[in-house]
């Protein structure tokens, strides 16, 4: 089921928190969030960047689009992010159904990078 959305199609205000999962679709999308870090970082987490980042280390990065589409899943985005790190800031700056060109910047990140 998709995410729905309180706002009407043609407010031209962006904000992605008007986006929103239902407990059951939250609670299923941590779930497979939870699966997938799991599988790709064990039990003991990422062995390289331990080793070669300082604990320190703060960056920034943008995702952006590389082709054309319609943005979907940003919510979850943020789920994931929060899941890996809580201090991680995820920043939207186009909301789901937004369309995007190649170079669209849809979010700005940021917080510690390890």
């Amino acid at each position: 089921m998709p995410p729905r959305s309180d706002r009407s199609a043609g407010d031209a205000q962006k904000d992605s928190s008007v986006v929103t999962l239902t407990a059951e679709e939250r609670t299923a999308a941590e779930t497979l969030i939870g699966l997938a870090l799991a599988e790709d970082l064990g039990s003991e987490g990422d062995v390289t960047s331990t080793i070669l980042i300082p604990e320190s280390a703060r960056g920034r990065v943008q995702i952006v689009a590389r082709q054309s589409g319609v943005l979907a899943g940003l919510p979850l985005v943020q789920l994931v992010f929060a899941r890996v790190d809580r201090r991680i800031e995820v920043a939207p700056c186009r909301q789901d159904g937004d369309r995007l060109s190649p170079g669209t910047i849809v979010a700005d990140v940021s917080g510690p990078v390890r």
